[in-house]
């Protein structure tokens, strides 16, 4: 077998997702003679290929592109973004096109498995939240959480998770300072990780011997910007992914003039925008304190399942434009 091989594995439809997940599960079955689980072994190594995707465009256009990877996937397999089947004997790297990922040398799986990379939603009230807010650390990734959960290693493996550097300036973070974090089940903690920054690729790297939910965070950074201090506090959906309920899209962004939010289908073309002028004082217990919050809903009952993207815009006279892109799923 080739000792060099790398897999890549973006999903690009339901079709080909529900494919790999389907060969994974024959392959596993005890009723599957050995010869059959050779060819479908070989079949999804070859299987695995990589795609991109196209993030929305920040130079303010109606129009963005997003490939068909973020097409509408198996409710099973709805937040996973990435996946592709690996072998002890030989080097395996299943990531995003930002970076975030996993590489796993040669010898340090124990058995064959589909490696998969699942981003986390959190509601402020979760309990990795809470223990950000207790510890003192801002989050400047998305949590992510790599599959078999549970799963640990002959030989450490790296974990690489893409910061946003907005958030790093706007918290007064210095990102050389930034490390992988994992969320200890156990003692209900964050662990960090002896970690390196590669400020050029937005990426922060650690070693692991297991696979966990990780996240990129700076110690302090909360409360740096003063209560109303125009800035980044806050973006997020709630309920995310959203089961043909109104959605409320929250912006914490100190005291803006306007906000606005646009919402994207897998197209590109834009379904929603709605506007907000003013903003009433929340604390939502995401350890940011209380903070100006613009709210503004969204009704999805007339849209198909999928993932959309929606993008935050917020002014204040005589500053830069903040701008936020992030994503949420409708589920029928």
């Amino acid at each position: 077998m080739n000792k060099s091989l790398v897999l890549i594995f973006l999903f690009t439809s339901p079709a080909q997702a529900g494919v790999l997940d389907r060969m994974y599960e024959i392959y596993n079955s005890t009723s599957t003679p050995a010869s059959w689980k050779l060819r479908l072994r070989d079949e999804m190594l070859r299987y695995s290929r990589a795609l991109d995707i196209s993030e929305p465009s920040q130079g303010g256009s109606d129009s963005i592109a997003v490939s068909a990877a973020e097409a509408v996937k198996p409710a099973s397999l709805s937040s996973v973004k990435a996946i592709g089947f690996a072998v002890p004997e030989a080097p395996t790297a299943v990531r995003l096109t930002d970076g975030t990922g996993v590489s796993l040398p040669e010898g340090a799986l124990r058995e064959d498995a589909m490696i998969t990379v699942e981003t986390v939603p959190e509601t402020p009230a979760s309990p990795a939240a809470r223990g950000r807010a207790e510890m003192k650390l801002t989050a400047v990734s998305e949590a992510v959480e790599f599959g078999p959960p549970g799963t640990s290693f002959r030989a450490p493996v790296q974990i690489a998770l893409a910061y946003d550097t907005a958030v790093v300036r706007a918290k007064n973070l210095k990102a050389r300072d930034l490390k992988v974090h994992y969320w200890n089940e156990s003692q209900q903690a964050w662990e960090p990780l002896p970690s390196t920054v590669d400020e050029s690729a937005r990426l922060v790297r650690a070693q692991s011997t297991h696979f966990s939910l990780y996240q990129a965070m700076g110690s302090g950074g909360i409360g740096v910007l003063a209560t109303g201090a125009y800035g980044l506090v806050d973006v997020y959906a709630f309920p995310n992914p959203a089961r043909g309920r109104t959605v409320t899209l929250r912006v914490q962004v100190g005291n803006a003039d306007s906000v606005s939010v646009r919402i994207y289908d897998v197209n590109g073309r834009k379904i929603h925008e709605a506007s907000s002028s003013s903003s009433a004082v929340v604390d939502d217990g995401n350890g940011k304190g209380a903070q100006p919050t613009h709210d503004m809903t969204w009704d999805p009952s007339g849209i198909g399942s999928g993932v959309y993207t929606y993008v935050v815009t917020a002014g204040r006279a005589g500053e830069s434009d903040i701008k936020v892109a992030k994503k949420l799923a409708v589920i029928r």
